[in-house]
């Protein structure tokens, strides 16, 4: 059970620093346990002001700001994801030919809005190609 959490902790933290960030490069080496302390010493600052804010705290911190300015969310398939702050529910989420990463449009009317571009856990060099059920559909943008 203890393995499930820490790998569920752990597609968290990459989904809140988009996976991207140097900054928590020293916590991948940290074996499951250490780094479920450190990222529950954080959350706990949320709750406690008086908790002691340690340099490995400080350093999980700076690593999840990145996702300023945006939301963490989940997919109906289950991938964890940081979209713009102002993405509503049944919004699309693509990966335009030759993007790197995934935008949210919204569609409106007969025309598409880019909301603006998202983080995708497990989605983000082309593994979503691979996905059962995902469909090529050409629209037009505005």
């Amino acid at each position: 059970m203890l393995t499930c959490i820490c790998r569920l902790l752990l597609d968290w933290v990459e989904t809140i620093q988009a996976k991207g960030s140097d900054l928590l490069n020293e916590f991948w080496d940290l074996d499951s346990a250490s780094l479920t302390t450190v990222a529950k010493s954080w959350l706990t600052l949320f709750e406690d002001e008086d908790q002691v804010v340690t340099e490995e705290i400080r350093h999980f911190h700076a690593a999840c700001l990145p996702s300023y300015g945006r939301r963490f969310g989940i997919t109906r398939r289950g991938n964890f994801c940081l979209i713009p702050r102002f993405t509503e529910r049944n919004d699309l989420m693509c990966i335009p030919n030759g993007s790197r990463v995934p935008f949210v449009f919204r569609k409106v009317e007969d025309m598409y809005l880019n909301i603006g571009e998202c983080y995708v856990h497990d989605a983000m060099n082309g593994e979503a190609l691979s996905w059962e059920g995902i469909q090529e559909v050409e629209f037009v943008l505005r």
